[in-house]
């Protein structure tokens, strides 16, 4: 594995350079290379032969190669396997980070958010959504190695913000909604159950393997296609966890009495965790102990430059060739020259 702060030359095909063998190979199993060519015919060569006991059936002429001869044949085969072995520098590696969690908000918009009940004591009424929009922007500016995104549902879901880094958006997008702007019911079980679905469109990779699900809603589930509990489960197998926020005092009793246990439930299918806030400042609370169980963090990886330098041995190889095949021109042109002049 490459160090983080280390810029060297590697190869992208080392085991090319086996190559180099093969000249050896070549020269030990081989036949030597015969070429036929005419001779000057004398009338006493055979007695020459006969006197001589020389076999001219294996008698050839083997062409001296000069010392620098082979140093260039060597040079432009190291060469030419170099360059095949696919040279390259890595320069001085740049860090990435990559967010590590994906976070879905899920905002309550029924009728009921519009209680003004969720101001601590002795400061002005505010309603269930403004308190929410409080702390829910102050939480996006600190969730710095998360993709948030933002869902608000009431008679159905709708999906405000897929999955971004754009905190500054998603304040936006959330400062935007109003009460009963997707009906005045809660349809809990189906506010879930799209979730899961936009969680599944985004594939689970190793930089991001954590999928978080924040529920914020004052109300039950008002009938839902899918059950809330229903839902939960298939949550639980796409590995997403639930964090539901019982939002303002909830007084009600009878009927109309908050079911904090189908809550409870909720988070347990999925290992999250059931929190109630009645005012801004527990909400805020709620904040921070949500950042200690699901802390921000990125997935860091090193990306490495690379620029290719096979070019550079196989034009040296090149040059090389071409300039033995000019100095071997250059020397029968002084030769024939030289005869030419006598």
């Amino acid at each position: 594995m490459l160090g983080k702060g280390v810029a060297m030359l590697v190869f992208e095909h080392p085991w090319l350079f086996l190559a180099l063998l093969l000249p050896l190979l070549v020269r030990r199993y081989s036949p030597a290379y015969n070429s036929a060519r005419s001779g000057i015919v004398a009338p006493f060569f055979q007695a020459y032969v006969n006197h001589s006991g020389i076999d001219t059936s294996t008698t050839g002429v083997v062409l001296a190669r000069q010392r620098w001869q082979k140093i260039m044949l060597a040079s432009v085969w190291l060469l030419f396997v170099g360059a095949l072995a696919k040279p390259m520098w890595l320069g001085q590696p740049i860090e990435i980070k990559k967010p590590a969690r994906d976070l879905m908000v899920a905002v309550d918009l029924s009728g009921s958010m519009a209680e003004q009940d969720f101001a601590p004591a002795g400061s002005q009424p505010q309603s269930r959504l403004a308190g929410a929009k409080q702390v829910l922007s102050r939480f996006a500016e600190q969730r710095q190695g998360d993709r948030l995104g933002l869902m608000v549902f009431g008679d159905a879901p709708y999906l405000q913000l897929p999955f971004s880094e754009d905190g500054q958006l998603f304040v936006q997008l959330l400062e935007q909604s109003h009460v009963r702007m997707a009906g005045p019911k809660t349809m809990l079980g189906d506010a879930i159950g799209y979730a899961y679905r936009h969680f599944l469109a985004e594939p689970q990779t190793e930089a991001n393997p954590k999928r978080v699900l924040l529920l914020l809603s004052d109300g039950n589930d008002s009938g839902s296609r899918v059950p809330p509990l229903e839902a939960a489960a298939l949550a639980a197998s796409a590995g997403i966890k639930i964090y539901p926020v019982l939002l303002g005092q909830n007084t009600a009793v009878a009927e109309q009495a908050i079911d904090e246990e189908q809550l409870i439930a909720l988070a347990n299918a999925t290992g999250g965790r059931f929190f109630k806030a009645a005012n801004r400042s527990a909400l805020a609370q709620i904040s921070a102990t949500l950042d200690k169980l699901e802390p921000s963090r990125f997935a860091i990886s090193y990306f490495h430059p690379r620029r290719e330098l096979y070019y550079w041995p196989l034009l040296l190889a090149l040059l090389l060739a071409q300039g033995s095949h000019l100095w071997f021109a250059y020397k029968g042109w002084c030769g024939k020259r030289g005869v030419a002049s006598v």
